[in-house]
């Protein structure tokens, strides 16, 4: 049994005479706490008391002229998650996928493929989505540990490795730090190609053993649209086969 984390924050009370930018850490105070192993359904309420105490204190702040900043509840925040070992959930994800895509934070990977919840699916991220050795790494730990066999990467527009080139990245750093990085940024020009590129990289690697389902994608920030790029590989594949269609639907 977690103890509430409202043993461990100060009252909601004692922002009664706090700065309006005061209140703009209290999401981060307690996201804190719930890494400190509390249970997120605790740190909700405490969150949601939080709320209701601060619509007192924000009357009386305004009345001073002093305007604070709205406290998020839980509906507006990301919906109720339960994520308890009894709930069923394994190491193992249920739909049997590994995501990569970019670590930016537009990306919501849970809005993607009609929706992947917890449970559903290894996601790894990285700075552009790109198929590099750690990446390589965890999708043949994913395969043998965890028993996935779909492969999904997914680029997406607007991506800031659209924005750079690899020496002049190395550049700066190299100038910033003085080390040069053994590392490329691996940045690129073009969406489709960096898809392609990432696919026959997956297909070509002799440490990922299910390879009947690698698919690549280009998501839309604008419109939230997911639209399948094939590789190399699986271009020449269709061409022989006569079918120009898609392996998984073009667009999501």
């Amino acid at each position: 049994m977690h103890r509430p984390p409202s043993e461990h924050l100060a009252s909601p009370r004692a922002y009664d005479q706090a700065p309006a930018g005061a209140l703009d850490s209290l999401r981060t105070v307690v996201f804190r706490q719930t890494l400190r192993g509390y249970h997120i359904d605790d740190v909700d309420r405490y969150l949601e008391q939080v709320a209701v105490e601060v619509d007192a204190l924000r009357g009386r702040h305004g009345q001073a002229g002093t305007a604070l900043p709205a406290v998020p509840r839980r509906s507006a925040q990301r919906p109720a998650v339960r994520t308890r070992a009894g709930d069923g959930l394994t190491w193992a994800p249920a739909k049997g996928w590994a995501v990569v895509t970019c670590m930016d934070a537009r990306v919501d990977v849970r809005s993607l493929f009609g929706g992947v919840g917890p449970g559903d699916a290894h996601v790894i991220r990285n700075a552009g989505g790109v198929v590099t050795d750690d990446v390589i790494r965890s999708l043949s730990i994913s395969q043998r540990v965890g028993r996935t066999h779909t492969v999904l990467l997914v680029h997406h527009t607007d991506c800031s490795l659209l924005a750079i080139t690899d020496e002049e990245f190395a550049r700066d750093v190299t100038r910033e730090s003085g080390c040069r990085p053994s590392w490329t940024a691996q940045s690129f020009s073009d969406l489709d190609d960096d898809v392609r590129r990432s696919i026959d990289q997956v297909e070509a690697s002799p440490f990922i053993p299910r390879k009947d389902s690698i698919r690549g994608y280009v998501y839309d920030l604008a419109t939230g649209n997911l639209r399948q790029v094939e590789g190399k590989a699986q271009l020449a594949r269709t061409a022989r086969s006569g079918s120009g269609a898609p392996m998984w639907g073009g667009w999501w």
